[in-house]
């Protein structure tokens, strides 16, 4: 039943594929790219009636349903550099013999696409869960998934302000350079951990 809900949007679908494609996101090359490509994600959800988010600047997600357990999935719109050894244009959405052809179709700008238009198939079906599903972007996976450093780094900073733990010194890891939290393990214990070790937990994941 998903599926074939999914099929009705294929020509929709491909459209947005043409136009994400068009964006030539590489990361630390074209960041402004990088960030149009997270933008457009994020008003095609909401078009969608989705609730969306930017996180950082690098990253962002899409929900749909509340409470319950947080159920998510990763993709990127970043791409490496199309180089030079196409017969089609890398940044637009070709399809011939039945395959389609473009930088990021299949890494991985079409699977963050799916992953969008699932979401909105489950919304117009009425299709109501116990828990939260949730979309996870970023820009920034070709390059070393400094993206999803971010990320989790702001999950645990709003985690521990919420449970009234704020980091060190009150401040972002990031404004202090090390990634580094100090998380209280019980009375006059704390213990030092990089979000990269912590990034399944605080994803929800």
């Amino acid at each position: 039943m998903l599926y074939e809900k999914i099929l009705e949007y294929r020509e929709e679908l491909f459209d947005d594929l043409n136009r994400l494609l068009s964006i030539e996101s590489v990361d630390g090359a074209r960041d402004g790219d990088c960030a149009a490509a997270l933008d457009f994600i994020l008003k095609r959800a909401e078009d969608f009636g989705l609730t969306a988010e930017r996180v950082t600047a690098k990253s962002a997600h899409v929900d749909l349903g509340k409470g319950g357990r947080l159920c998510g999935v990763l993709s990127h719109l970043d791409v490496v550099p199309a180089g030079n050894n196409w017969t089609v244009n890398p940044y637009a959405l070709t399809e011939r013999d039945g395959r389609l052809y473009g930088r990021g179709v299949a890494d991985d700008k079409g699977a963050a696409l799916v992953n969008l238009y699932c979401l909105r198939a489950l919304k117009e079906m009425g299709i109501e869960g116990r828990n939260t599903l949730r979309a996870i972007y970023g820009t920034a996976e070709e390059t070393g998934m400094s993206d999803m450093d971010g990320y989790a780094r702001q999950r645990i900073r709003r985690l521990l302000c919420r449970e009234g733990h704020p980091p060190a010194g009150g401040q972002h890891p990031d404004q202090r350079g090390e990634g580094a939290l100090a998380v209280p393990r019980g009375k006059g214990d704390q213990r030092r951990t990089r979000p990269r070790l912590c990034h399944a937990r605080f994803l929800g994941l």
